[in-house]
């Protein structure tokens, strides 16, 4: 179950774009270590090359919306 769960985040993150690359984070590379806990609770390490200061929020946003419309998360 927690594959198929990575995997929807995966794909779920492929569609969140990473604003200074101009690529989605999947494409991008910058997502890291995932760690899927009991409860279907995620926890994602995204690995920026560069401070994210002016759009930090909005990639959090983004990415917590992307992930919590998955249904078993």
């Amino acid at each position: 179950m927690v594959d198929v769960i990575k995997d929807q985040v995966m794909s779920a993150l492929s569609g969140v774009m990473e604003p200074h690359l101009e690529k989605d984070l999947v494409s991008a590379g910058v997502v890291g270590d995932m760690v899927i806990e009991d409860g279907g609770r995620v926890v994602i390490k995204i690995t920026l090359a560069y401070p994210a200061a002016g759009y930090h929020a909005q990639l959090s946003d983004d990415l917590r919306h992307a992930v919590l419309a998955i249904d078993c998360v």
